[in-house]
């Protein structure tokens, strides 16, 4: 089975470069633009890992680890930090 991945993440340019990446692998990817999207698609989606930018407007990374009702994940990736970007 491919694992499913969510990355989480504001910024559509490190969603798009994080997606590029990823799309090369044999995996289903959904992606989220924000934190509240997030945890709805951590529901709907259910993904075995997730990328998660830990600096969103509206509800950020740690609200999100915090607010999530899944609290297993096979793997997790925090971002604070893009240097493709710039944001930080």
């Amino acid at each position: 089975m491919k694992n499913r991945i969510l990355i989480v993440e504001d910024s559509v340019l490190s969603r798009s470069f994080i997606k590029n990446i990823l799309s090369e692998k044999d995996v289903v990817i959904e992606e989220a633009v924000n934190g509240i999207d997030g945890l709805e698609k951590i529901k709907s989606f259910k993904p075995d890992i997730i990328f998660l930018d830990l600096l969103m407007p509206e509800l950020d990374g740690f609200g999100v680890l915090e607010k999530n009702e899944r609290k297993r994940f096979r793997h997790s990736c925090n971002n604070t930090y893009s240097r493709y970007t710039g944001n930080n």
